[in-house]
């Protein structure tokens, strides 16, 4: 199976292929929080940023669903969610076989593996797909740096798990917390940074993350630990 993943490895910018093959059983330990909700918001991270590849408002509201049903696995969200997909899916088979088409059947694909839930395996069958059709439009591993890139703001460093002093939880860092949460919008992430360090937190990795350039999707481990979800 190869040699695990490294600390060095999981942070780098370079070489993004081989480390997201590593990615499930890098999280699969115990001690690493490998739910299948993150994953599942993983997914619908990754897929917001192909939102342009599809070019349909149904698509971002299946997201949102998708990110709803990671929360509360009510089957009537998923297939909420997944009939939205399907019936793209459906209006681009009938057209011509196109570079455009293949790039959005990809992201609807990887979509509905986020709302039924198939896992990291098919999470990473899907990237790979994806990174074959998209390699003259954006380059090699374009899509392996993004899936990555929103990896890190949804598992933080498996290798230096954090825990928050319920000190520095206060009223104002949950306020923002939520609001962050359930308005999909983390443009707030340095305010939180500012109540964190207010509060008395001097975790460098959690003011890092929250003052970094994200992105920051729903499932953000700082964001997730506020709020006591895994």
């Amino acid at each position: 199976m190869g040699r695990p993943m490294t600390e060095a490895e999981w942070l780098a910018d370079s070489d993004p292929y081989s480390r997201l093959f590593d990615l499930e059983r890098l999280l699969r330990s115990p001690q690493r929080n490998s739910s299948p909700r993150k994953w599942r918001l993983l997914a619908c991270g990754v897929c917001r940023h192909l939102a342009g590849f599809v070019g349909r408002a149904e698509y971002v509201n299946a997201l949102e669903i998708g990110e709803e049903y990671a929360d509360t696995e009510n089957p009537k969200d998923m297939v909420r969610g997944f009939g939205y997909l399907e019936a793209i899916r459906y209006e681009l088979e009938e057209l011509t076989l196109t570079y455009a088409r293949t790039k959005a059947t990809i992201a609807i694909r990887l979509g509905q593996g986020a709302l039924t839930g198939n896992g990291p395996q098919y999470f990473v069958m899907t990237i790979e797909e994806m990174e074959r059709h998209i390699t003259r439009e954006y380059g090699k591993d374009w899509i392996e740096s993004l899936a990555l890139t929103v990896a890190r703001c949804v598992w933080g460093n498996p290798f230096r798990p954090v825990t928050l002093d319920p000190g520095w939880v206060t009223s104002d860092v949950t306020s923002l917390s939520r609001q962050m949460y359930e308005s999909r919008d983390f443009g707030a992430m340095p305010i939180l940074a500012d109540a964190l360090q207010d509060a008395g937190c001097d975790n460098d990795d959690v003011l890092s993350h929250c003052r970094g350039p994200g992105p920051h999707v729903r499932g953000c481990w700082v964001v997730d630990r506020v709020l006591g979800k895994e």
